[in-house]
């Protein structure tokens, strides 16, 4: 058997003008001439390298050509979950800023039985984990959780899947920091996957704006006084007291800013939970910034009137003084 590494060949014209190769093999007693059967088992061997490597090239456009089909199969169906996700739930508030916001929870059920029916899959692994202490602006010492997660696509019909990394941030005083991030970061993943609205921020990952509250609960008694002594101020500046009660004048407000019960009536104080109070302090607050702001504006322009009266009387003061002098001048000087 001759190493095929070790043939050599030429292409040469004969007396005639055709062409003629000429094989030769250097084995280990030198340079020699190739007989027929070797040059014949050299030259099936260089066909069937040939006819591997088109083989080859052929595997590779093939798998190219399902590649992109499948890349094309995975885009069309995350287009299908864009489109069939028409709205996501938002039960989260925020009772630091004030707004509506999708939690994780609300946007995996947004999104789970829409991929399902598109034959999506999405798989995670924790690649990298850091744990730190932080200091709170109140002093405190809170845990905080940064990982680094990655998350796979897969669709289930063909096989094909694509990887992604997302960073979550959680934080908290207990043992919610690692929870905190991991949401984090899954809502994250989904909500940029799938160009998912979900609120106007992320509170998730803040122990200090997420602190569990839904926009349903009850409000707290700190609110409610702030509604009620807001209310009470406007009322009397604007002289409501004698035509409106305090329930009367809130139920005013609570229509003004469409809260109403299933009946379509403006809700009573005591139905309001803690989004709708937080809407009625926001109306009410800026009620009353108004107010106090027409307040100044009133007392300015009596300030300027006593200012203008009293210069006023300073000149007729001085008028009346330089009258007296004068006619002191004229009529002091007869005998």
């Amino acid at each position: 058997m001759i190493d095929f590494k070790k043939v050599a060949y030429q292409t040469l014209k004969d007396a005639e003008g055709n062409e003629v190769k000429e094989y030769t093999y250097q084995g280990d007693e030198g340079q020699r001439g190739m007989s027929d059967d070797e040059i014949i088992t050299f030259e099936l061997h260089k066909k069937n390298e040939a006819l591997e490597e088109m083989l080859n090239r052929s595997k590779d456009m093939i798998d190219q050509a399902n590649s992109i089909s499948s890349v094309a199969k995975m885009a069309k169906k995350i287009a299908n979950v864009i489109k069939e996700t028409k709205e996501i739930k938002k039960s989260g508030w925020n009772s630091f800023h004030l707004y509506e916001y999708a939690t994780e929870s609300d946007v995996k059920n947004g999104v789970r039985n829409v991929m399902a029916d598109n034959d999506l899959i999405l798989m995670n692994h924790i690649k990298n984990y850091e744990e730190t202490t932080v200091t709170t602006r109140k002093g405190g010492k809170e845990f905080q959780v940064k990982l680094h997660v990655e998350y796979t696509l897969i669709d289930a019909e063909t096989g094909y899947s694509r990887t992604f990394t997302k960073i979550g941030v959680g934080q908290d005083a207990g043992d919610k920091a690692f929870y905190k991030a991991e949401t984090g970061a899954l809502k994250y993943a989904l909500t940029t996957l799938f160009l998912l609205p979900s609120g106007d921020g992320d509170p998730e990952t803040d122990g200090r704006e997420n602190d569990g509250t839904k926009k349903d609960d009850k409000p707290e008694e700190k609110d409610l006084l702030k509604m009620k002594t807001t209310a009470e101020f406007i009322m009397k500046t604007a002289k409501m007291e004698s035509s409106l009660t305090i329930v009367g004048f809130l139920q005013s407000v609570a229509n003004k800013c469409n809260i109403l019960d299933e009946k379509g009536n403006a809700k009573d104080p005591d139905q309001l939970n803690i989004q709708e109070v937080a809407k009625m302090n926001v109306y009410l607050g800026k009620w009353k910034v108004m107010l106090i702001d027409q307040l100044k504006k009133q007392q300015n322009a009596n300030d300027e009137t006593m200012k203008e009266r009293h210069q006023q009387q300073e000149q007729r003061k001085h008028n009346q003084a330089q009258m007296k002098k004068d006619a002191s001048q004229i009529f002091g000087g007869r005998k």
